[in-house]
């Protein structure tokens, strides 16, 4: 039991990080004039939202923990 909490541990870990190298990739990206007119004229294309709930929901569990 302790081994599969250790791994799912570890992979949460690795999730995290791949999930803000995403945020500081997509951001500048989708944030571009031409491409948030073409994702419906909202600030942050959905490409950058969809890093930003994990790490929101990530981050509401640590606190809570």
């Amino acid at each position: 039991m302790t081994r599969i909490l250790a791994g799912a541990r570890g992979i949460l870990a690795r999730s995290f990080n791949l999930t803000w190298a995403l945020m500081l990739l997509l951001l500048p990206i989708t944030s571009l004039p031409l491409l948030s007119r073409l994702a419906g004229g909202t600030a942050v294309a959905p490409a950058s939202i969809l890093p930003l709930v994990w790490l929101v929901v990530w981050f509401v569990c640590f606190v809570f923990k």
